[in-house]
């Protein structure tokens, strides 16, 4: 028996999911590292009897690249009496999804691919199963479903790569999860799996790949994740997952983002769309920044929002949330360096003090949580607005 709450241990068992992302080699040797370590780590968190029973994948776009870390990594756990409460024992699932990996150009444009956008009705027909098709921008729809495309990518190929144990998909998996009446499935994962769980979930639900399990039995539990798509996109997805708190920590609940307010991560890319919450929060988020760091996020900001944002047609607008307030609150940053250093800890270690679940340690670096895309695309608007001025500065 453990001590820890089913929130926790879902939360150890999203994090088990990222144990191989600082890892650089083929996808052969990651996968190799998942199918060796993956359980014993889960068993070492002393969280209750679970167990793989789907995967793990570890999956790289270019399979013989040795240079770069896994660009997927993702798995399906079970425990036939995991206690929700008060010795409530459910036959429990959870699909687990990585995060960001350092070394992943896919996973970063996965989470920045912001500019085109996918019909979600249309993608969740075939339950993501084919590959997504960019909207027109002249006919958007303002009243339908949208989501990112780089958000669409990402579902598409979690729902479609083959386990490297039998073969069968993640989607296959789900179809075939017996219809027993005290089954249930959670979707979980942190950062860019924070994203992508809501969204699986969603069209999982959407294609009746979950006929088996009995409605209201299905939730997603996401973490720190950035916004996939628009308001009705949200509206669908809080119909669909309806709001559960079952517990007093900001955590312990389900169906809503976990986010942590001085995390830049769920800031992205609202860009007014719901107060407290968006981009232009970054420069409150820690305080009064000293004007220069403020003058460089706004510019940074500014940019992001006329090369991704607004080609995109839509309004981003995050799906229903839970915010956490981890204390002590961070210092105010005094330079752009010191923003990252203090943005990045918060995108991870804040979750981790504040839920206060055991986490697998990593098996070869961690990720560097200052390389987050949303850290990334900041510095990289920094840095292009510094040559800019450069340039203006030798024109004149």
């Amino acid at each position: 028996m453990t001590s820890y709450n089913i929130h926790q241990q879902i939360f150890s068992l999203s994090l088990a999911s990222g144990i191989a992302t600082g890892c650089l080699g083929t996808q052969a040797d990651l996968q190799q590292k998942m199918d060796e370590s993956l359980q014993p780590s889960i068993d070492k968190l002393n969280i209750g009897p679970w167990e793989v029973v789907w995967g793990p994948v570890a999956w790289k776009l270019n399979p013989d690249d040795a240079s770069s870390s896994v660009d997927h990594s993702f798995y399906v756990a079970h425990n036939a009496t995991a206690d929700w409460g008060s010795r409530d024992l459910w036959n429990t699932y959870v699909v687990a999804i990585a995060g960001t990996a350092t070394n992943s150009d896919v996973d970063f444009h996965e989470d920045v691919d912001i500019d085109q956008i996918v019909d979600f009705d249309t993608f969740a027909s075939d339950g993501g199963s084919s590959a997504p098709a960019p909207v027109d921008p002249d006919s958007i729809d303002p009243l339908k479903a949208y989501i990112a495309l780089g958000t669409a990518n990402g579902v598409n190929r979690l729902l479609t790569i083959p386990s490297a144990g039998d073969g069968t998909t993640l989607s296959q998996f789900l179809g075939r999860i017996p219809a027993v009446d005290n089954t249930r499935i959670v979707f979980t994962g942190h950062s860019l799996g924070g994203a992508l769980s809501p969204t699986i979930a969603l069209t999982a639900l959407k294609a009746g790949i979950l006929s088996n399990i009995s409605p209201g039995n299905t939730f997603a539990y996401p973490i720190a994740g950035p916004t996939p798509g628009n308001r009705p996109f949200a509206d669908l997805f809080a119909e669909s997952f309806p709001l559960v708190t079952v517990g007093p920590s900001a955590y312990q609940v389900w169906n809503a983002n976990i986010w942590n307010q001085y995390d830049i991560v769920p800031h992205a890319w609202n860009i007014g769309s719901v107060e407290g919450q968006n981009l232009w929060d970054i420069l409150r988020i820690y305080g009064d920044l000293p004007s220069g760091v403020a003058l460089t996020v706004s510019l940074a900001i500014i940019y992001e929002t006329k090369t991704r944002i607004t080609p995109s047609g839509i309004d981003y607008v995050p799906i229903q949330g839970s915010k956490i307030l981890p204390l002590p609150a961070p210092p105010t940053p005094q330079s752009f360096d010191e923003l990252l250093a203090i943005a990045g800890p918060q995108h991870v270690q804040g979750y981790i003090e504040f839920i206060g679940a055991p986490v697998p340690p990593s098996l070869c670096e961690p990720p560097n949580p200052q390389a987050t895309p949303v850290l990334r695309v900041i510095d990289e608007g920094r840095k292009r607005n510094k040559r800019n001025g450069e340039g203006r500065k030798e024109k004149f």
